[in-house]
């Protein structure tokens, strides 16, 4: 079975490239389903799982008000090489959004804010 998109270099991509699987993550940053998913991800990195992860925003708008902004301040970090660090990947998924928070993680130089 093959992925359409392809996975490229272009997205936000972590682990061992090449790797034997290669998960493709969507997420949205105000969902406790995504939000349970990236603890398990931070701890089969933990483990040095031989894995490839390529993250896809996916804001749910329709009961995740603030979803679309939080992804948007996101891309933001990105834009300075602060993907990673910005979005909470390091620490925790985000479990509350506020002007603050989007400020904070789409500031330049951003590190891990949580």
């Amino acid at each position: 079975m093959e992925l359409h998109p392809l996975v490229g270099d272009d997205e936000h991509l972590r682990g061992l490239r090449g790797a034997p699987v290669t998960l493709v993550v969507y997420g949205d940053y105000e969902c406790p389903v995504s939000a349970r998913l990236w603890r398990v991800l931070r701890d089969m990195r933990a483990q040095q799982a031989p894995v490839c992860e390529a993250f896809r925003h996916f804001p749910l708008t329709g009961v995740h008000p603030h979803a679309f902004l939080a992804a948007t301040a996101a891309e933001a970090a990105a834009d300075q090489k602060n993907f990673w660090t910005s979005n909470g990947s390091t620490k925790t998924w985000p479990t509350e959004l506020s002007t603050r928070w989007y400020a904070r993680i789409s500031a330049a130089g951003s590190a891990a804010v949580w």
